[in-house]
């Protein structure tokens, strides 16, 4: 099982992919679709090895990616979509920081995670993306210092992970690049209101 390791750009750094716990939403076959001579969970998770130090797989169907050979860790078990998948990386992170993806991006690039570690501060739990005034939660980086105030937030029956920007203290990068490129890397997110700093 591949966790900690050398050698990597990001040495400090968790990094997760949030692979769901639901196998009958068409997008969790997409996972195991292939990007060139790779899935699209191993492209991911490939890339997360050259980034970080401490990369994992956050999802409720551990029997599905145990080939992989990388560690994965479940979700609590009255899972609310990917807001305890965020919760669930926390917890379960080595470092303090983490970055946090959705699986079944298809077009991640290592520059992206890059500008959200550069970005990085004791002042922010938060670190994302805005477009047009569009964040995505699910390529963003956290602190695990962040930890309680998910699960209290799950515990009050929130299920969104951008409530976090509601709550935390963020730092939001605007977008370098069109918005084409947005899209193409991670679709079209919901437009939200976020609190940054």
């Amino acid at each position: 099982m591949r966790t900690r390791r050398g050698g990597c750009i990001l040495s400090d750094v968790t990094f997760a992919a949030l692979a769901g716990g639901d196998q009958k939403r068409p997008d969790f076959e997409k996972l195991f679709k292939g990007v060139g001579d790779m899935s699209l969970i191993e492209r991911t998770m490939v890339l997360g090895s050259k980034l970080c130090s401490d990369v994992l797989i956050v999802s409720d169907m551990k029997a599905h990616f145990k080939n992989l050979g990388f560690k994965v860790v479940c979700e609590r078990a009255d899972g609310c979509g990917p807001l305890v998948g965020i919760e669930s990386a926390l917890i379960h992170a080595y470092h303090p920081w983490v970055i946090v993806v959705a699986a079944d991006m298809p077009n991640l690039e290592m520059s992206m995670f890059m500008e959200l570690a550069q970005a990085r501060s004791e002042n922010y739990g938060a670190v994302a993306f805005r477009h047009n005034d569009l964040i995505d939660p699910l390529c963003a980086m956290y602190h695990i210092s962040l930890t309680d105030m998910i699960t209290a937030m799950l515990e009050e029956g929130e299920s969104d992970p951008r409530a976090i920007f509601d709550r935390a203290d963020s730092m939001i990068l605007d977008w370098a690049g069109d918005e084409d490129r947005f899209i193409k890397v991670r679709g079209k997110p919901v437009k939200v209101c976020h609190r940054s700093v």
